[in-house]
């Protein structure tokens, strides 16, 4: 039967047949007839129309001996001398069985009445007459000349004669049997095959480099019809150390084919292979093969890669050898280097020479969409670096000193950004997006040009190929999620590809939903939220997915949670989302164990106003005891992460509460004021406990602290500053100043003096934007697009109602002022002077505000 269509499970669920055992020579005088009778042959030769009057005689007689019996002379002689007159054959016959069983032995096999001795001489012709192995062997490649199983009616008798004479074939005849039979996709006939095989192989007094290479070569022919075959898997392990080099690869490239299975064996198989590597007995071709069969546990079986590695680099250095093998096999080489990028300097190396080649054969138009894509996921920045960003060596700096100049000339021409955030401040990472070539592009620790150059190149080509070219490709939505990802862990935000990329998946976005990854959609929407690009097509179907209680049910909270952060960074909202995602969450809290898990879900909700009490009541129970029984290890990120939550609780009113000034005394201790991010939002947490949490302000620990933050002047400079954040954080400050000068611009010739910046008070966590009328405390608040979040079907529609917003409302109200707000990019957004006069005249209107030049 083909097995093309079948699948490996289907593979899986039956065993291959246990090898036949030769049978045992009967005794003189104990061959029974009746018994005979009983028994049918093991393997039936073909009937050809010469001998099928001597077929039926044999089978009249009753012989119980297959092919490999017929063979015997001494059985035959013993057989005749032996065997009863056939009277009483048939007499006992007719004793023994029942009627319905003997009416069809006699239908199928009449007793011949010339006895006994004319049954064998029939036998003795079909064994004369029968083809050979070699007839059998060139029956089946005509059949393959012709055009195999699907041209020729005649494949299923050829083959089941090759399969019932196998019994006859020697080892050679049984491995290209094997093969041609892989060839025709006849699965079922390989696995009758494959048990000969072990036969012959374990009939041999010792393992010869031969028999082990048949038995590597049928594993292959089984591997490839998906047929696990572990007694010749075993019988492998058994003698790995005769295997020559060829052979090992072989059975490695096997064993990595079925899998978690075959785990146990390569383990073993690691040592030989690792030593043959280092020798330099395996040929490039080989280490490739046996690297492929071992990729899917890289770092357990490092030592072989290392090795593998070294001599890559020696061929490719002396001969270039790498410019001789397949696009798959460079690419096969540049997963291993990722995986193990920070293990020793020379998978650096090699890497940096897979790029070189790749970029040669991108140029030469050498690869197609999907191993372009393959190549983009071996250069994500998140998943080749192992190392944490605080931790970068001295080589990345030494990069960024040398590119900073450049690349801030050339990104200003290309209109690209290259800037510091105060996350990358913090972290010791500020002013890596650099490239000569004036594309922002995040340098990996350990990473020399020709990476970078090659992910540019690539992404250009992607860029400038015709829209129908690319739409027509042969590119799938894995491909494209893999291609995002490399974008956005590159920070090269600012590509054309992710509106082409999201067009592709929203065409595609059936297959997204069935993929056999359930968390392809999840991944995709990461990618877009890493990037800080909004694709209105592609996030509303996430939307959709996320709003469907049967797609978030098939993921783990965990993939829950990511969905949510994500949705959360893109300034998206849906309530419906929000309690769809928070009903399953809260469900499983209990499974979520460390404050990186914990902290950035509170911000999601906090940032929404969406106050889950499912969530936030089971985070504050977990977050205090994991202070209380010092769970949380000392580091930056850990305060970072105690400090989020302690915001979030804030904004949710949870502030309040017995039980928070735990959470105070961990935030606040060893505060560190160098730090913008922690101290903006230290000031924050400070500001709301002290006007409306005055009895956890008194009783904290952290008094003192919180009281020096509120009168930091770092904290003061920090407020005049917008709340802007992500990639595109210089620009949101230049719109946000912008706009402060559009509104004092409109109000001169409303008639209605402005004065911008206002301080409530000395210790106020915010300014006062706009103060319209400062003796009534009426003004307006600018909010920038990290106070502000989209909503509707596609994220047409904005809302403001965020949950920071709403503790800064609730903070200037504690001190008498009321403000009104207005986005900033919906001022920007508005093309002219009359729209942006509507839009500030009906936050005005708002305030209840008198407009003296209303009609002017």
């Amino acid at each position: 039967r083909p097995f093309s269509g079948q699948s490996a499970a289907a593979a899986f669920a039956t065993p291959p047949p246990a090898p036949p055992k030769k049978p045992a020579p009967p005794s003189q005088g104990a061959l029974n007839p009746p018994l005979t009778l009983r028994l049918r042959p093991a393997v039936t030769p073909p009937i050809s129309p010469s001998t099928r009057g001597s077929e039926t005689e044999a089978v009249a007689a009753g012989s119980s001996h297959d092919a490999e019996t017929a063979r015997i002379p001494s059985l035959q002689a013993e057989n005749e001398e032996t065997a009863p007159p056939p009277s009483s054959l048939r007499a006992e016959a007719e004793d023994t069985f029942d009627q319905p069983l003997q009416q069809q032995q006699r239908n199928e096999a009449p007793f011949a009445e010339e006895g006994l001795e004319t049954a064998v001489a029939g036998e003795a012709s079909h064994a004369s007459s029968s083809p050979s192995p070699s007839q059998h062997l060139e029956t089946l490649r005509r059949i393959i000349e012709e055009g195999g199983a699907s041209a020729n009616p005649q494949m299923p008798g050829a083959v089941e004669a090759a399969v019932g004479d196998a019994v006859n074939f020697n080892l050679e005849e049984l491995v290209e049997t094997m093969s041609l039979l892989c060839t025709l996709q006849q699965r079922a006939a390989l696995r009758d095959v494959a048990p000969f095989v072990l036969q012959r192989v374990s009939d041999q007094e010792s393992a010869s480099p031969e028999s082990l290479q048949a038995a590597t070569q049928s594993l292959n022919f089984l591997g490839r019809a998906m047929i696990y075959y572990e007694a010749l898997f075993q019988y492998c392990d058994d003698n790995l150390s005769q295997m020559d080099s060829k052979s090992l690869a072989l059975y490695a490239y096997e064993g990595g084919r079925h899998g978690l299975r075959c785990k146990h064996l390569l383990d073993r198989a690691v040592e030989p292979l690792t030593a043959l590597a280092g020798q330099g007995q395996m040929s490039v071709e080989d280490m490739l093969k046996a690297a492929q069969g071992l990729i899917r546990f890289t770092k357990d079986w490092a030592p072989f890669f290392e090795a593998a590695t070294e001599r890559l680099l020696e061929a490719h250095r002396s001969r270039g050898v790498l410019k001789e093998v397949s696009n798959a096999e460079l690419l096969l080489s540049l997963r291993f280097c990722r995986d193990l990028l920070h293990r020793q300097q020379s998978f650096q190396l090699l890497r940096e020479d897979l790029c070189k080649e790749l970029k040669r054969r991108e140029a030469e138009r050498e690869l197609s969409l999907p191993e372009v894509s393959v190549a983009f996921s071996c250069l994500d920045d998140r998943r080749s670096v192992s190392v944490k960003r605080e931790q970068r060596t001295s080589y990345v700096r030494q990069q960024q000193q040398q590119h900073a100049a450049s690349a801030s000339a050339s990104a200003a021409a290309a209109g690209e950004e290259t800037h510091e955030t105060a996350e990358e401040r913090e972290s010791g990472t500020g002013g890596m997006s650099a490239a000569a070539d004036g594309e922002g592009v995040l340098l990996v620790d350990g990473e020399g040009p020709e990476a970078r150059e090659f992910v540019v190149q690539a992404k250009r080509s992607l860029e400038t190929m015709p829209l129908q070219d690319f739409l027509r490709s042969d590119m799938t939505v894995n491909d494209a999620v893999n291609v995002l990802d490399c974008l956005a862990s590159r920070g090269m935000s600012r590509s054309t590809l992710f509106a082409r990329l999201g067009d592709f998946l929203v065409e595609n976005i059936a297959e997204v939903r069935h993929s056999t990854n359930i968390g392809l959609w999840l991944q995709g929407l990461e990618a877009f939220s890493n990037a800080d690009r909004f694709h209105p097509g592609y996030i509303g179907k996430c939307a959709d997915f996320g709003r469907d209680e049967f797609m978030v049910d098939r993921i783990s909270i965990f993939q829950q949670s990511r969905v949510l952060n994500s949705f959360a960074r893109l300034d998206y909202y849906d309530e419906r989302l929000y309690n769809v995602l928070g009903d399953r969450i809260a469900a499983e809290f209990s499974l979520l164990k460390f404050m990186k898990e914990i902290a950035p879900l509170l911000t999601a909700y906090a940032r929404a106003n969406h106050i889950h009490t499912g969530i936030f009541d089971a985070a504050f129970v977990a977050v205090s005891e994991m202070i209380i029984t010092d769970a949380l290890p000392a580091t930056k990120n850990m305060t970072l992460g105690v400090i989020d939550a302690a915001l979030a609780f804030c904004v949710a009113g949870y502030h309040t509460r017995e039980g928070f000034p735990v959470l105070l005394d961990a935030a606040f201790r060893d505060w560190d004021p160098s730090n913008p991010v922690a101290l903006r939002r230290l000031f924050k947490i400070a500001d709301a406990c002290y006007h409306e949490a005055p009895d956890n302000f008194n009783e904290s620990n952290a008094q003192q602290s919180m009281l020096e933050v509120l009168g930091h002047e770092w904290s003061r400079e920090l407020r005049t500053k917008p709340d802007c954040r992500g990639p595109m954080k210089r620009q949101h400050e230049a719109e946000y100043e912008r706009a402060v000068q559009s509104v004092m611009g409109i109000l001169k010739r409303l008639g209605i003096k402005g004065q911008p910046s206002i301080a409530p008070d000395a210790i106020s966590s915010s300014l006062i934007d706009v103060a319209v009328d400062a003796g009534e405390k009426k003004g307006i608040a600018l909010l920038p697009p990290a106070m502000t979040l989209r909503t509707g079907p596609h994220g047409e529609e904005l809302f403001t109602g965020t949950g920071f917003f709403a503790l800064q409302q609730r903070l200037l109200g504690a001190r008498g002022w009321t403000v009104s707000p207005l986005s900033v990019s919906e001022l920007m957004q508005a093309r002219s002077f009359e729209e942006k006069r509507e839009l500030l005249i009906g936050r005005l209107h708002d305030l209840d505000v008198d407009i003296p030049f209303l009609d002017a």
